[in-house]
């Protein structure tokens, strides 16, 4: 029955995205397919396909946070969430103070504000200082590779000068109220989702040990109901990664052998 629940949510929340984006920047995808605009349609899409993908996916990240706060995940992920729990928790209560402010101000709340979207910013100065400390990282005495600590770096600083530029120009009245709440609502979305990629990628690697977790395994299977057997290539990417990262150790730990010999 959950399962269910679970397939209404996502996929309401990926087709509300997309009429909410459609309504907040006044444009009409049909109109624009019937006029033969195909050039702004294709950019419409590719713009709908890095925004709107990740309000269902933050939903996704809830649930895999709720099944690992419950240890259904497995133990890994329970120290994961134990780890950022504290962050969470913090970010949740600034939240609520602002609601329970405007809540009990008398004068009329203004959609334009920038109070929604600027809850994103500590979740991307996290994600930026995570970022940080997976540079510093050593695996078998040795530093990632730049791609495996570049990629998701210069992804998050085009999306925090872009969150940044939009959450100015909705301070300056730039925006309407539809725009101003899209934004917004997106903005901390990324933010979001930037804070629990980048937290997850470095506890895993610390820890030395990858793994798919049993909420993603649930997810594929029952709430999308895929067949494509993509929970099968994830297992089989995680035991990849934690072979690669045993045999980095092996080599550390016999090459630190040899030079104890020498000495």
């Amino acid at each position: 029955m959950m399962n269910i629940v679970h397939r209404i949510i996502f996929f309401t929340l990926i087709l509300w995205a997309i009429v909410f984006y459609c309504f907040a920047l006044n444009i009409n995808p049909l109109a624009k397919f019937y006029s033969f605009e195909y050039w702004d349609l294709l950019k419409l899409i590719y713009f709908l396909g890095f925004t709107v993908i990740f309000w269902p996916c933050v939903y996704y990240e809830l649930f895999e946070l709720s099944w690992s706060a419950r240890g259904k995940n497995g133990l890994g992920y329970k120290k994961f969430y134990n780890i950022i729990k504290k962050d969470l928790f913090i970010s949740l209560a600034t939240a609520v103070t602002l609601l329970l402010i405007y809540w009990t101000d008398r004068s009329k709340y203004q959609f334009t504000g920038i109070d929604i979207g600027a809850t994103a910013i500590p979740f991307i100065y996290f994600g930026f200082y995570t970022f940080i400390e997976l540079k510093s990282l050593k695996i078998g005495g040795k530093k990632l590779t730049p791609w495996a600590t570049n990629v998701m770096p210069t992804a998050l600083l085009i999306f925090t000068v872009l969150a940044f530029t939009n959450l100015w120009n909705n301070s300056s009245g730039k925006f309407t109220e539809i725009q101003s709440i899209w934004y917004q609502i997106t903005i901390l979305f990324v933010g979001f989702y930037f804070y629990m990629s980048s937290n997850k990628q470095y506890f895993m690697l610390k820890r030395g040990h990858f793994e798919v977790p049993e909420s993603q395994k649930y997810f594929f299977r029952y709430v999308l109901k895929s067949n494509s057997g993509i929970v099968e290539r994830l297992e089989e990417l995680a035991d990849r990664k934690n072979k690669a990262i045993k045999n980095l150790k092996a080599q550390h730990s016999a090459e630190l052998r040899k030079s104890k010999k020498r000495k």
